[in-house]
């Protein structure tokens, strides 16, 4: 597959697991903590890096 199809498609992913672990994160402890987003935001974003990291570098190997 095209370098630059493989690449987009991961920050695809990333995108898609930031957005999803973040609101999911978010809704867990809405009820809990009253400013819940900045536990989901950086819980998005912890899991976007993980999954770029691995669909780049695992992947290839």
């Amino acid at each position: 597959m095209n370098r630059s199809i493989t690449l987009l498609r991961n920050i695809l992913a990333s995108v898609a697991v930031f957005l999803i672990v973040g609101v999911i994160v978010t809704e867990m402890f809405s009820k809990i903590i009253f400013f819940s987003l900045f536990l989901g935001i950086p819980a998005g974003t912890i899991a976007a890096f993980l999954t770029f990291f691995y669909l780049t570098n695992m992947r290839n190997k």
